[in-house]
């Protein structure tokens, strides 16, 4: 997979688009595929999830998401929940009847050709159309390399997705968008009128429609559903004139519509502790999206005092002091209704630091570092990030691991089973290909090299005719970053001083 991309951008290379730099791929490794809990639903079902990060379509489907930006919206389409409000609140029918239309695990139903040849039309309206500096037919093979032969792992055996996209694939909303950006202003062109919504919104795979009664909304999902054989759709009526859409309660009344926060039955209070070994900022920001949320999706002061209400007992629950929420949502709607006057002065440039977060200490490190940094760099903002590690996947994994052949941007060790002589190393290529080159053979074929590089291991091998064994190999640790990773081989090679190493160092550290 990684040679059908490389060869490609190189033959593009030769045409002069350059994009060999930014998407050459090297040390990739499958996707892994894991269940996330639907924690709502009765019975707790899992919702397949596949982690693409560092697989071998990862960059050319980064690269590819922002420029289908132009087909993944139209005008049935919501940006989030304020967008939804925004609509509803302007709306105005006597009687209508209100309903929710969900498809049936739409992205791993989305064809994927049919979904290339959409966009590759919709994007390319002439013969003279380039994008990127690509044309139509250039463009189509990305697409195609970046969608096709998906391999992850899961439960330690290899899959291959035929067709559909993946939950976790940065190509996957656009290509849902895209194709149900193309197909739903046809279907809604060609609908008779006699049960053609009045009101027709969608966010990914949730609609929002309007119909003048309930019969009209039988007859258009009977319509819908027989359009295309990949797409199916549920749906859900109004109740007592509400109607839950995304995280948004609606209720119609006296011809208009009101909203406020929907929560839903299974959910609970339980949050992040005030006293969990987390940086306060962290604990309030929790709250203060909670009271920004509320008023912006609240149509009224009661709606919105009864969601304060709730956000109350859900700090209260948490063991949060009151008089946090209190002065929290204070300064909300200061900041609301009696703003300051914005000083004029040029931006700084912003520029995040990540720290590990070890309690108060940290919050004493930032203060004493702030004031160096800015007398240091002026003209630039810098925004500390404090990192807590103990993470529920650092107690117990969530995923399947990696095979160690097919780990990549590591530290790794190698101990001799004949003498016990160590050696230390790092590389961004996979492992396997790593200890084939230590013993001077392809890693495709397995067959020796006619002008192998240089290797301590193979040296020591032909030196005493010990065997170079994978079991030999170990990984010590990693980093993507290769100045990390030098730098961490450098560490083990000072704490265990490898017999095989002929350099100390990979780089020169400055310790006292």
């Amino acid at each position: 997979m990684e040679d059908r991309i490389n060869n490609y951008i190189r033959y593009l290379k030769n045409q002069g688009i350059y994009l060999y730099n930014s998407l050459y791929t090297s040390g990739t490794h499958p996707g892994l595929l894991y269940g996330l809990p639907k924690i709502h639903k009765p019975d707790i079902p899992l919702r397949p999830i596949l982690s693409s990060i560092n697989t071998p379509t990862y960059k050319l489907s980064k690269f590819l998401v922002p420029l289908l930006e132009p087909i993944t919206s139209n005008q049935y389409t919501l940006k989030d929940s304020f967008d939804f409000v925004n609509f509803i609140s302007n709306l105005s029918f006597n009687e209508c009847y209100m309903t929710s239309f969900d498809i049936k695990s739409l992205f791993t139903n989305i064809p994927v050709q049919e979904t290339i040849n959409i966009i590759s039309e919709r994007l390319f309206t002439t013969s003279t159309t380039l994008i990127a500096n690509l044309n139509k037919k250039q463009f189509t093979k990305l697409l195609q390399l970046a969608t096709s032969n998906s391999i992850f792992l899961f439960n330690n055996e290899l899959f291959q997705q035929i067709d559909g996209m993946a939950m976790g694939s940065p190509l996957g909303p656009a290509f849902a968008n895209s194709f149900l950006c193309h197909h739903e202003e046809n279907w809604l062109g060609d609908c008779p009128p006699n049960f053609k919504p009045l009101v027709y919104k969608r966010y990914i795979d949730d609609c929002f429609l309007i119909f003048n009664n309930q019969q009209q909304s039988h007859d258009f999902l009977n319509y819908i559903n027989n359009k295309h054989s990949n797409i199916s759709f549920t749906s859900e009526g109004q109740c007592n004139d509400s109607l839950s859409f995304l995280d948004v309660s609606v209720r119609h009344t006296d011809g208009s519509f009101v909203s406020s926060v929907f929560h839903k039955p299974t959910s609970t209070l339980l949050g992040t502790n005030f006293f969990s070994f987390t940086p306060f900022k962290f604990k309030i920001s929790g709250i203060s999206s909670k009271i920004f949320r509320a008023f912006n999706i609240c149509s009224s002061w009661e709606s919105f005092h009864l969601e304060l209400e709730y956000i109350l007992r859900y700090t209260n629950f948490n063991l949060f002091p009151t008089d946090i929420l209190y002065n929290l949502v204070n300064k909300f709607l200061n900041n609301i209704f009696q703003p300051l006057t914005p000083i004029p002065k040029v931006p700084k440039l912003k520029v995040y630091l990540k720290i590990p977060f070890f309690g108060p200490q940290t919050d004493t490190l930032v203060r004493q570092l702030k004031p160096l940094f800015n007398n240091c760099f002026p003209y630039v903002q810098f925004i500390f990030i404090p990192i807590n590690n103990l993470k529920i996947s650092s107690f117990f994994r969530l995923k399947d691991s990696i095979p160690m052949l097919l780990r990549s941007s590591v530290i790794y060790k190698y101990t001799c089973a004949d003498c016990q002589s160590r050696y230390i190393g790092q590389t961004g290529l996979q492992m396997k290909i790593r200890i084939s080159k230590h013993r001077g053979v392809s890693y495709r074929t397995n067959l020796p090299l006619t002008s192998p590089e240089n290797s301590s291991i193979r040296t020591h091998f032909d030196d005493t005719g010990h065997n170079i064994s994978q079991d030999g190999f170990s990984i010590l640790g990693s980093a993507t970053d290769l100045l990390d990773r030098r730098i961490i081989e450098t560490l083990h090679i000072n704490s265990v001083h490898p017999e095989l190493n002929t350099d100390t160092s990979s780089i020169n550290l400055f310790t006292q």
